[in-house]
């Protein structure tokens, strides 16, 4: 290495100038910028690289569809400027991550960010500004101390402060919060559009929402199409981790939000430079810093027992936190070792959820076996007669939708739901008369000889639940609304002192209640829904699954001091990653803690039809396969009895893999991320020299669908177009937002077949990938065909008799002895094709894939892995639904996989097509339509939902990246559409309120006009668009 690369990297800013020979040797142009003031500091940063003006391609201008992508030089600031003043949106890099700009004074500009990422209207942008001198202009700074803001800024740090009266942002501009993400970063291409603009920036990163971000324009290459231009910077070298977010707002605190890149050097300058404390309750329960410099455990843990004995103890109400844990490395093996002072486990392991995480969780185990299915060790709840815990069998239930002071129509609805095979029913009881006809209703039932187990469904009435538990064999209560006030999502710092008081106030509510189950044998659930949480619980853990299970937590705390057990746990959420997660978290405490209470599995909200037998799929079925579970409903927008057959669907499914064992040979597992979502991603197609067609669109980087197709369907091509969801052009195919990626022939036509073959090669040329076996492709060659081989055929070579350059796709059944697998180390596959035989009984699909991916990832093998599942024929529709949604869905909720590919002979191509891109959109992947968040109905319900349901899905079906909720009451709080953009929600009896997100903007519109209104909302805020014109 030359003396003046060495320079650049040691002494950023201190570049060679464009003059430099080092040019004439292919050496990237660097601009010279003056960094006096700012060098000394920037040193402390820690940054052994910069991210420069880019030279890679200063002499070439990438043109694409509608976008430029230029270098981001000196030369081109001035066209970026005209840009943002234009009210355009650009990509530009920055110290950390490149980002998508544009004027943060622009609605229009902002919308269309947006847009573009697919964000929720509800989450905030950041602004970008040239100077730290600027910052004033846009946030409230004087009560920071003198010299702070020069110390952390330019950086990668971004400062949450006040924005102040005299703010010149727009008010529209995440509205409603009256905090502002700002930022300087440290890159002068940025700096100098925003000093130019005569405005701020708003700034976001450069990705879809929920992708990984980008550091090289080639990350989102998709989106270039959006933006007036891209500015290349070149790799930028600080990795994904993106800027560290801090909350200033408060005088003399600070709060870290995001650890990011710069967390140990912003707290190290917070608190040692300027004597800033940490806010009150600002670390989670099982928080710690990046580098696991601190952690929190509950009281009971006695000791640590750790190689570093430097270790401070601050105990604060039910928590010690552990302090400098400086030995233990996220990314090693070495963890931290408490000693338990409690019933159960003696020590108890802590490590990062994932390399990186900010969240510390035990290590030890969250299920009985990580390579085989073996259902949890639980005590038996009684309820009524009917037993609960890992000794029985799982229980089904449901919930009735009658008004429950109707006792005659609640009766007959229980007796049909008892009819159709339920074990337990539930009851909503929001009110005083409702608990006096729970009486009558239990007494009609005992008369007509139906003693199936009753639950009272409660929120926010205390004396209701006394009342009724009286008769009901079982109390439902919510913990974030049984002794709290709605949340009203505000917020709130408090002191220990003030917590303790609202835990005690917690628990004189609830002990009355407790105390009379006890009395009468009654059991309760625990029952945390991720969209009730309360304000409390939202301030300290925020609307995460950590602050789900310490909600929970609460109540069962209260309940152990009174000696009181026959309680259940249930950690519900509409989305199934997040509900997935949460009861992981759940149990793996409950190891630590030596409790063994058992698990209500559910996904609140589901919706209606296959939408909701999927999205419960995914969510229960990947929890039993992990032995998870003692009782299940599938929540769905139909009536009530309608839901007892999938439930039982899946808990034959859950039972079998738990009895027979189902799994594989132990393996040890370094990899998977069980806590937090982090999506392993295969490397997509590249386009090599010298190939005639384009392969980079046989799969899509958010998730691909395959589908097998016969010879019959090549002999009506333009049927088959269609059925795969092309648009047709003049009857040429072409991609859309959901057409299939890829198709796979058994069988190859004739090499004289011109129809078929002709239809072949112009799906190819639309690039979409054409796979055939290797026997088919060597008999029957197809021009440009990718080719399925087995391990076998690769070990033996015949994969070797195919033109050099063809592209593989290889069928792997992820149990086979690693010799076996080793030679994947030695080829370049474009994908595989995961495949374990459907009817195979003590192998599991599920673990056997982990096997795979814990392969791959030990050896740096990154191909795209296809989950490739061969269903029987004469397979029942929902039974195909379950399964796809209980085997592929549990390795996409934990990021692993890169689509899937259905075959079924006998079922409808249509169907399942669409069923691989609702189970891809319900794994929180590829959208590509409306998602609803939908309710099951209850006695609180205003309106007919299963009709409004079907009039609003048929008007707005046609939006992805759209979230509507329909929901018949707003009983659980504005939370429970914590995951959609708009809500339609029962106000009053005939009356509807509209939401953006969790806030109301219109109330008591009329029932007949309400799905107009709600159309026109979608519409006042930029998210609608006219539906397609169907294909003549």
């Amino acid at each position: 290495m030359n003396f003046s690369t060495r320079l650049a990297e040691k002494l950023p800013g201190i570049l060679p100038a464009p003059s430099s020979p080092l040019l004439r040797k292919g050496v990237p142009e660097l601009r010279f910028f003056s960094i006096a003031a700012n060098h000394s500091r920037r040193l402390r940063w820690g940054l052994q690289k910069k991210m420069v003006w880019s030279f890679q391609r200063a002499d070439v201008c990438v043109a694409n569809s509608s976008c430029l992508v230029h270098p981001a030089t000196e030369a081109y600031a001035q066209e970026a400027i005209e840009a943002i003043k234009s009210e355009k949106v650009i990509a530009v890099p920055t110290d950390t991550l490149y980002g998508f700009a544009c004027d943060a004074c622009s609605l229009e500009a902002v919308t269309r960010i947006y847009e573009i990422k697919g964000r929720k209207l509800t989450s905030p942008l950041a602004i970008c500004v040239g100077d730290v001198l600027d910052i004033k202009r846009v946030a409230t700074t004087n009560h920071l101390p003198h010299g702070l803001l020069d110390s952390l800024l330019p950086g990668p740090v971004t400062l949450v402060l006040q924005r102040g009266e005299s703010s010149i942002l727009e008010k529209t501009l995440n509205a409603g919060i009256d905090t502002i993400g700002v930022r300087v970063p440290d890159c002068e291409f940025i700096r100098e559009v925003a000093r130019g603009s005569g405005s701020v920036l708003a700034l976001t990163s450069a990705n879809l929402s929920g992708d990984r971000s980008s550091v090289c324009v080639q990350d989102f290459e998709s989106l270039w199409q959006h933006c007036a231009f891209v500015y290349d910077g070149g790799l930028l070298p600080s990795g994904r981790a993106g800027s560290t977010i801090v909350d200033l707002s408060k005088v003399g605190k600070y709060k870290i939000i995001r650890p990011g890149s710069a967390k140990q050097a912003t707290v190290a300058i917070l608190e040692n430079a300027f004597s800033i404390a940490c806010s009150p309750l600002a670390f989670s329960y099982f928080d710690s810093l990046r580098e696991m410099a601190t952690g929190v455990l509950p009281a009971p843990f006695s000791g640590v027992k750790s190689p570093d004995s430097k270790l401070g103890f601050a105990k604060s109400m039910n928590f010690v936190r552990i302090c400098d844990l400086r030995n233990l490395r996220s990314a090693g093996r070495r963890v931290s070792v408490i000693r338990n002072s409690n019933q159960g486990s003696d020590l108890a392991e802590l490590q990062p959820a994932s390399e990186g995480s900010p969240l510390l969780v035990p290590r030890q185990k969250y299920c009985e076996s990580l390579h085989k299915t073996v259902r949890r060790k639980t005590r038996t709840v009684m309820v009524g007669n009917v037993a609960l815990g890992s000794e029985h069998p799982i229980r089904i239930q449901t919930m009735t939708t009658s008004d429950t002071k109707d006792v005659a129509a609640t009766v007959d609805e229980v007796m049909r739901i008892a009819d159709r095979g339920a074990d337990i029913v539930r009851i909503t009881v929001q009110g005083k008369k409702e608990a006096d006809a729970c009486f009558e209703i239990k007494d009609k039932l005992v008369q007509l000889n139906y003693n199936i187990p009753l639950v009272a469904d409660i929120h926010f009435a205390p004396a209701v639940a006394l009342r009724v538990a009286e008769c009901f064999d079982k109390i439902r209560v919510n913990p974030g609304n049984f002794a709290d006030r709605r949340a009203q999502f505000e917020t709130i710092e408090y002191t220990e002192d003030e917590y303790q008081s609202e835990l005690q106030h917690i628990e004189k509510v609830f002990t009355p209640l407790v105390e009379k189950c006890k009395k009468y044998g009654r059991a309760m659930r625990i029952g945390t829904n991720h969209g009730s949480l309360s304000d409390r619980i939202m301030s300290y853990y925020g609307d995460s699954p950590r602050g789900m299970v310490e909600s929970a937590f609460e109540f069962a705390r209260i309940c152990r001091k009174l000696d009181y057990h026959n309680f259940v746990f249930s950690m519900k959420a509409s989305n199934p990653v997040i509900m997935v997660q949460a009861y992981r978290l759940l149990v793996a405490e409950m190891y630590v803690h030596g409790w063994d209470y058992p698990l209500h599995l559910g996904v609140t909200e589901a919706g209606e039809g296959e939408d909701g037998r999927m999205k419960s799929a995914i969510g229960i079925g990947t929890l039993l396969q992990d032995g998870l579970g003692d009782t299940i409903r599938v929540s769905l927008t139909e009536p009530p009895e309608e839901e007892i057959d999938p439930c039982r669907r899946l808990a034959n499914l859950g039972t079998k893999a738990a009895q027979l064992q189902q799994g594989v040979a132990p393996f040890e597992e370094k990899h998977r991320h069980y806590f937090d979502f982090q999506r392993r991603t295969g490397d997509l197609p590249v386009q090599k020299e010298g190939e005639e067609v384009d392969y980079r669109g046989v799969l899509h980087r958010d998730g691909s669908v395959l589908m097998s197709i016969s010879l019959d369907q090549l002999k009506a091509p333009e049927l088959l177009y269609r059925s795969l969801a092309t648009k047709l052009v003049v009857g040429m195919p072409f991609k859309d937002l959901a057409t299939v990626d890829s198709i796979l022939l058994r069988e190859l036509p004739p090499v004289d077949d011109q129809v078929a073959r002709l239809a072949l090669k112009r799906l190819i040329d639309v690039s979409m990938g054409v796979i055939a076996p290797l026997s088919e492709q060597l008999t029957k060659p197809l021009p440009n065909a990718m080719v399925l081989v087995n391990l076998k055929e690769l070990s033996g070579g015949a994969y070797k008799l195919l033109p050099e350059g063809t592209r593989l796709a290889v069928s792997v059944r992820g149990d086979e002895p690693y010799e076996e697998l080793e030679i994947l180390k030695s080829i370049e596959a474009t994908m595989i094709l995961h495949d374990v035989p459907f009817n195979e009984d003590k192998v599991s699909r599920v673990h056997a894939a982990r096997r795979l991916f814990e392969f791959l990832s030990e050896n740096s093998v990154n191909f795209p892995v296809i989950h490739h599942i061969e269903f029987p024929t004469g397979i029942h529709r929902d039974e195909l639904v379950i399964h796809a949604g209980t085997y592929a869905g549990a390795l996409l909720v934990d990021g692993l996989g890169d689509g899937l590919m259905l075959e079924a002979p006998d079922q409808d191509f249509d169907f399942l097509r669409n069923t691989s891109f609702n189970l891809l959109q319900g794994c929180r992947m590829r959208n590509t339509k409306t998602e609803y968040v939908s309710c099951p109905s209850c006695g609180r319900t205003l309106f007919d939902l299963q009709e409004i349901s079907a009039e609003i899905r048929e008007k707005t079906s046609h939006l992805p990246g759209v979230s509507i909720a329909i929901m018949g009451c707003i009983v659980n709080g504005p939370g429970e559409m914590a995951d959609a953009d708009f809500g339609y929600v029962g106000g009053s009896p005939g009356k509807i309120d509209l939401y953006v997100g969790k806030t109301v903007v219109k109330r008591g519109i009329a029932m007949t006009g309400a799905t107009d209104a709600l159309i026109g909302l979608i519409k006042e805020h930029g998210r609608w668009v006219d539906p397609p014109v169907a294909d003549e």
